[in-house]
């Protein structure tokens, strides 16, 4: 299950890369993700390799590891070569192994890391999936009065209040050689 995760996360990271190589975002972002992806296939590898190390599931009857099995028989001995890593020769000194407690201690790590997962099992979305809040507006009643009444008192009253403006007519000149002259009398005139 941990390899299956992670391996799911290690493709959602391969295709954001892709994606962020494509569209030429800043190499910060690429190396932090490539970062991120190497964390993951370490994890992977050190998973499978727990695997190889301890080899099959020790309770016969677990359908948690092993698929319940028919009356299957190999017609040759050595006709599947299946490496689990265990010899058929018996070890004399199975507990003093120096790689079972290391290997115990990983599965132990494992275990708790499972049963956590199986507790909160839900699963990550991205931003874009997400459900986003929504906030509830109550809403009014349709008015069916006319809306635009009250903008026709408001213009009413503003004419009646507005006093009327002193309009300044526009003062055409004609180009000539002293319309300078005739421009600077007209602003000490009229200022």
């Amino acid at each position: 299950m941990q390899i299956d995760k992670n391996q799911e996360f290690a493709q959602n990271c391969r295709k954001t890369i892709n994606d962020v190589q494509n569209n030429g975002s800043n190499e910060s972002l690429i190396t932090s993700r490539n970062h991120e992806l190497k964390g993951y296939e370490t994890h992977i590898a050190e998973c499978e390799e727990a695997f190889r190390t301890i080899g099959p599931c020790p309770l016969v009857n677990c359908t948690k590891h092993h698929e319940i099995t028919k009356d299957v028989e190999i017609a040759e001995q050595g006709q599947y070569s299946v490496s689990t890593g265990v010899s058929p020769h018996k070890n004399p000194n199975p507990n003093k192994s120096p790689s079972f407690a290391k290997t115990s201690a990983m599965l132990d790590k494992y275990n708790k890391i499972d049963r956590k997962l199986s507790e909160n099992s839900f699963k990550i979305v991205s931003r874009k999936n997400a459900a986003k809040p929504r906030s509830e507006e109550n809403k009014s009643e349709i008015e069916t009065s006319n809306k635009f009444q009250h903008l026709l008192d408001v213009e009413e009253q503003d004419t009646l209040t507005e006093t009327p403006k002193i309009l300044i007519l526009a003062i055409t000149l004609k180009l000539t050689n002293d319309y300078n002259l005739t421009l600077q009398e007209i602003s000490r005139n009229h200022p």
